[in-house]
This record gives structure tokens, C-alpha cells and sequence, in this order.
């Protein structure tokens, strides 16, 4: 039996490379293509489960997914353009929860909830308890 390349004429063979060569890249541009799109459905895939799934204060526009789309096209044409940036003024927000103190010239009763005597010894050594905390709080009539 004698092989294929000592009967075909070396114009054949260099076509024969040149088509597998060919075909080898359109098979790499598939792939490529192929690679893309699953990267672009991930990305899909991920935004669309912290729509559903994330925080409620996380709300999203419907025109967010078309950017993502405008994106991922845009880095395939290689066509992506910087991006523009915005200044957003700072801002402060006012303190929550908490109320005004009470006027200064209020009359004020201090109330102290204490231990009588007999109950200040510890019951298993006899040591004498110590005040271990202190917490002022005033409220008005």
C-alpha cells in the first residue's frame, strides 16, 4: 500500500494546508464568537438573578440590560469608546432617631434603683458587690 502523499503532486498538498488552514480559522472565529455570547449570557444570567433576588433598595432599569448589550457588541466590534464621567455633588442627610435633649431649665429627679444591704454580698464567696453599671436616661411628665 503506498500513502496518499507519495501519489499527490505537491500543488495539491499546499492547497490541501491551505484549506485545513482556512478551515482551522473559521473554526477559532466560531469559538471566539461562541466564547463571547457565553460571557454575555453569564453577565445576563447574573444581573437578572440580583434583580430578582437582590436587595429591594437595588432597583434596576429595564434600559440597563440594553447597555450591557450596547457593551459586549461594542467590545466584540472593537468599536468601545471611554466611557464619559459625571460629578455628583456630595450632600449630608440630616441625624435619625434622635430626639432633641431636654430643656436645661426642666426641673429633674434623680432616681436611683438600689440593692438593700443584705443583698449587696455575693452568695457564694461573701465578697461585697461592686455597681457594675450606670445608665442615665431622663424622660418628661
Amino acid at each position: 500500500m503506498h500513502s496518499l502523499e507519495q501519489h499527490a503532486e505537491p500543488a495539491t498538498l499546499t492547497s490541501l494546508v491551505a484549506r485545513i488552514a482556512l478551515i482551522e480559522q473559521v473554526h477559532r472565529q466560531e469559538l471566539e464568537a461562541r466564547d463571547l455570547q457565553i460571557k454575555l449570557l453569564t453577565e445576563q444570567v447574573r444581573l437578572l438573578r440580583a434583580q430578582r433576588f437582590g436587595a429591594s433598595s437595588e432597583q434596576h432599569s429595564p434600559d440597563q440590560l440594553t447597555l450591557l448589550l450596547n457593551e459586549a457588541e461594542s467590545l466584540a466590534a472593537g468599536t468601545l469608546t471611554a466611557p464619559i464621567s459625571i460629578v455628583i455633588p456630595t450632600h449630608t442627610r440630616p441625624a435619625r432617631g434622635h430626639r432633641k435633649p431636654l430643656s436645661a431649665d426642666l426641673p429633674r429627679v434623680e432616681v436611683i434603683h438600689d440593692l438593700p444591704e443584705c443583698e449587696k454580698v455575693c452568695a457564694y464567696d461573701g465578697a461585697i458587690l461592686k455597681v457594675i453599671g450606670h445608665d442615665p436616661a431622663e424622660q418628661l411628665d
